[in-house]
């Protein structure tokens, strides 16, 4: 395997210190210049630190005005370190310079709505080099004529655009869940069943988007920017049964993020937050009645050479590591699979560094660095 990657971080950020270290929630981390920019939820904020992991300032604080945050949804740094900031409960974006100066704001128009079977609004995703963005819209199939179970597919619609313009381009349109929608006795509304046959992922290189496909083949699409097909990359691998303890962990972790994104937006569409939690819970013990489907990837990052890495769905939910399988770009072939250290979850990898979140056993989060040594094949 090419890959090392060192089971001793250089950098660690949140493990002490006051509170400009306690972390909670932590976002995207980025390295600049002059060290790393981290973004969190909890506080709402964006924080500066040196190369050391020490801090130096706040980028913009929670509010509405200009230059604050009602939710820091994603961040990038660009040429010149400009701090690009995307806030989708205020739906803008926003533009720092290193030392923390207001640049400018951009509203983003999201559109869609949430009625249920209707489009839903885009969120960003993506940054491309040449200054727009990538943005997702999901799409739910609409509600069947008949109160009998009826499988169909939702989808994942993807978008180049300008934020503040009218320009936008489609770029593709993937398959995302097998659905059913069931009316139950005694509701006024049904429960929609929903199984990830293959969960999809992005991640943009320059100006390439890169998928990770659906099907019993482990699938890799490159698309340009421009929404012309460039290459499709396949592997056969031994399908992956939905076992119940993958099951739970991922109600788990869908519930999280669930109560995560509903603190983040002020829970903009008025749910009743325990009983969209009791449905969903329903809706993971009801999948029964649906085919035992494959499901091949949790996550994908592409490192800054191109190359993509894949999380592996956990056999074990209790291992402390991940497995991630390693595609290299240059020679197009997948190459074998990469151990994360444990309790760690990639953010952002470099050519010669990984960045991300370790959680110890209280559920703390730090930020850690960990080197990557590379021997060429």
């Amino acid at each position: 395997m090419p890959w090392r990657i060192s089971p001793t971080p250089t950098v660690v950020i949140g493990e002490s210190g006051g509170v400009e270290y306690a972390l909670a929630r932590v976002g995207k981390v980025s390295r600049f210049s002059e060290g790393y920019i981290v973004s969190t939820g909890l506080p709402i904020g964006i924080r500066v630190y040196d190369k050391e992991g020490r801090f130096q300032r706040w980028l913009g604080r929670e509010g509405e005005g200009p230059g604050e945050f009602r939710a820091v949804s994603g961040t990038w740094v660009t040429e010149g370190d400009t701090v690009v900031a995307y806030d989708s409960f205020l739906r803008r974006i926003t533009y720092f310079d290193p030392r923390g100066d207001l640049l400018q704001t951009v509203p983003f128009h999201a559109g869609g709505s949430f009625v249920a079977g209707e489009e839903r609004p885009r969120i960003i995703v993506g940054r491309f080099s040449d200054g727009s963005f990538l943005s997702l819209q999901r799409i739910y199939p609409p509600f069947p004529t008949t109160s009998d179970p009826e499988l169909t597919t939702s989808s994942k619609r993807y978008f180049r655009e300008v934020p503040g313009s009218i320009r936008r381009d489609t770029i593709t349109q993937v398959a995302d869940w097998d659905v059913a929608y069931e009316i139950e006795p005694g509701f006024p509304i049904g429960t929609w069943v929903a199984v990830p046959f293959s969960p999809t992922a992005s991640e943009v290189v320059d100006d390439t988007v890169l998928y990770v496909a659906e099907g019993r083949r482990f699938e890799l699409d490159a698309w340009s920017f421009r929404g012309e097909f460039m290459a499709r990359f396949r592997k056969d691998h031994e399908v992956v049964p939905i076992t119940d303890e993958v099951w739970a962990g991922e109600l788990e972790r869908r519930e999280e993020n669930f109560l995560a994104r509903m603190e983040s937006t002020g829970n903009r569409q008025g749910l009743n937050v325990q009983n969209e939690l009791a449905a969903m819970r329903r809706t993971f013990r009801e999948k029964k009645r649906l085919p035992n489907l494959p499901v091949h990837g949790r996550r994908m990052k592409a490192d800054s050479d191109g190359n993509v890495w894949i999380e592996a769905w956990p056999d074990d939910l209790n291992r402390p590591s991940s497995t991630w399988h390693l595609f290299l770009a240059e020679s197009e072939r997948f190459v074998g699979t990469v151990e994360m250290p444990p309790r760690f979850r990639p953010v952002t990898i470099y050519s010669d560094v990984v960045v991300g979140i370790h959680t110890d056993e209280l559920d703390v989060q730090s930020v850690r660095v960990y080197p990557v040594s590379y021997t060429h094949l």
